[in-house]
């Protein structure tokens, strides 16, 4: 007698063994971007801030600083656009550089403070404006640090 066969609908929802995952096969293309924490158990996609590009892997990789992950699953990190910054490993998100700081490049770590004359009001700048000054004396504080303190001459006309 031979032995039974299974069904090709019955073998579709097995679960189905490969050195990788305990998957079911519907799954079979979803390796990527997942991770396998415990032997012979299911696969799980990495979280925020992590990624895998490959296939096999028993954990998932960080995101480095100046990137970021804001996906489950994920096969790669995104760099931060100019503007922002992200100091930390195992992000989600980037941070946007406060006012008074600038950062024209993407990938950055940190932002950079605008240099003496000049200036940025607002947050996620990518360079600093110079100082226009209307009255004989400006002083732009920007979280308490001075940035910028210059005497210009006066340009208002006496009448």
């Amino acid at each position: 007698m031979r032995p039974a066969r299974a069904s090709p609908t019955a073998w579709s929802v097995l679960p189905v063994h490969t050195p990788l995952c305990w998957v079911s096969p519907p799954a079979l293309n979803a390796r990527w971007g997942w991770y396998q924490p415990i032997p012979q158990q299911p696969c799980v996609p990495c979280p925020n801030g992590t990624f895998e590009n490959g296939v096999g892997a028993t954990a998932c990789q960080a995101c480095g600083a100046g990137t970021f992950g804001n996906s489950s699953a994920s096969l790669d990190c995104f760099d931060c656009p100019s503007g922002s910054y992200q100091h930390l490993t195992a992000q989600s998100s980037c941070l946007l550089c406060s006012p008074g700081q600038y950062n024209p490049q993407s990938r950055a770590q940190q932002c950079t403070l605008c240099p003496v004359g000049h200036f940025t009001p607002i947050n996620g700048s990518t360079s600093c404006q110079l100082c226009l000054c209307l009255d004989q004396f400006s002083l732009y504080r920007v979280n308490l640090r001075v940035l910028s303190a210059l005497w210009v001459p006066s340009v208002i006309r006496m009448g």
